[in-house]
């Protein structure tokens, strides 16, 4: 694998917000419609969004979530021996965490993943045995922009 692609390969999670065209880790806040940035840098990362918070000895933002361009919720998946699988970490090293994401705990347990709760099953592979890897983003502001610009039917509930 070349060192072009594990520099690509990083198996993100979580939730995202774009503003002046710049990604920033965040939460997004339905009830107030607001998406609140924390970062633990020695320096205020940008003046514009940052406050330092001397509680939490953080900076933070919270801004209302129509300033950002997007605010999405992020997860990595792959194929491993055919199968769906999240992946949680990919490591300097070549090895990647996998979560398995597909119906058949028995084929994981089988296959050496190790189940860790109820339903969960995890394993460290070679990143070289994946397949397929994509991230799937949600767009976590779709359903207020779809409440704005179009009208619902008689017998849908607000």
């Amino acid at each position: 694998m070349g060192d072009a692609l594990m520099a690509y390969l990083v198996a993100r999670h979580g939730e995202f917000a774009t503003i002046g065209g710049i990604e920033y880790p965040c939460a997004y806040l339905p009830k107030t419609n607001t998406v609140r940035l924390v970062s633990r840098a020695a320096e205020n990362p940008n003046p514009e969004l940052y406050r330092w918070n001397e509680q939490w000895k953080v900076w933070l933002g919270e801004l209302p979530a129509d300033r950002f361009e997007r605010v999405v919720a992020v997860n990595s998946y792959a194929r491993y021996q055919g199968h769906r699988c999240e992946v949680e970490t990919v490591e300097p090293d070549g090895s990647a965490e996998l979560i398995y994401a597909d119906w058949n705990g028995a084929w994981a347990r089988n296959n050496d993943f190790v189940q860790t709760d109820p339903g969960t099953y995890r394993k460290t592979v070679p990143v070289s045995e994946l397949y397929d890897y994509h991230e799937e983003q949600v767009d976590l502001l779709f359903d207020g922009w779809r409440e704005r610009n179009f009208a619902r039917s008689a017998g849908d509930k607000p």
